[in-house]
C-alpha cells in the first residue's frame, strides 16, 4: 500500500514501511535497455512505471 505524506514528514506511518524521497521523473527507456535510476553510492532506490509505461518515477530512502 502506498501512502502519500507531507514533504517534511519525519515519521513512518506503520512498522515495516519506509519514507521514500522522489529523486527523479524520466522518460522510460526502450525495451531491453539496461537502465537504473541514478543513485548515490550504497543508496537503495525504487522505481515505478507511470504514464502508461512511458515514464519512470525514481525514489530513494529518505
Amino acid at each position: 500500500m502506498t501512502v502519500v505524506l507531507s514533504c517534511n514528514s519525519s515519521t513512518v506511518p506503520r512498522a515495516g514501511q519506509s519514507i521514500l524521497r522522489i529523486t527523479g521523473y524520466y522518460r522510460a527507456p526502450s525495451a531491453g535497455t539496461d537502465w537504473t535510476c541514478p543513485a548515490g553510492r550504497g543508496e537503495r532506490f525504487w522505481y515505478w512505471q507511470v504514464n502508461n509505461g512511458r515514464s519512470i518515477i525514481c525514489a530513494s530512502a529518505a
